[in-house]
């Protein structure tokens, strides 16, 4: 008999969940009518460009805030992040590019210093790449502007 009781019980907790999913299924389409309703109406139609002014509004001024603050988590620190990595994917299949781009990097000694961390950083062992700068481009800069501009940034330390 408490076999049988037991199955009774099941059933019974069984055909309550049933009725209950039934009801919340009900009650979720009702609801998703309703929304379908509003978004239908011409007050909510009326009012999308409020409402676009205020989402473009909100943008802007986060967007703004996270670029002048470089906020961690924010679209700058995002985008210096993954920058120089694309950059560097892209400079890989274009060896002149490569070499005239690591040429001027070298004149600003702060980002060349960056370059070599990322590049150790990513397991690239030796991250000088000395070997993809030849001095056969011809796009060597003239030496009193690369010592003036070498004045200028060790100066504005």
């Amino acid at each position: 008999m408490t076999r049988e009781t037991g199955l009774t019980q099941q059933l019974a907790a069984r055909e309550a969940e049933i009725v209950r999913l039934q009801h919340l299924e009900q009650t979720h389409s009702v609801a998703e009518e309703r929304l379908v309703a509003v978004y239908r109406s011409t007050s909510w139609r009326m009012t999308a460009p409020i409402r676009g002014a205020k989402r473009a509004a909100r943008w802007l001024v986060t967007g703004t805030w996270s670029w002048i603050t470089l906020k961690p988590g924010s679209p700058p620190r995002r985008v210096a992040r993954i920058f120089p990595e694309r950059v560097s994917g892209w400079l890989k299949d274009r060896p002149r590019l490569q070499a005239r781009a690591l040429r001027m990097l070298r004149l600003v000694p702060r980002l060349e210093r960056r370059r070599v961390t990322l590049a150790q950083s990513h397991g690239h062992g030796n991250a000088n790449l000395s070997s993809a700068i030849t001095p056969a481009w011809g796009i060597d800069p003239d030496p009193n502007v690369l010592t003036a501009w070498r004045n200028i940034t060790d100066g504005n330390k």
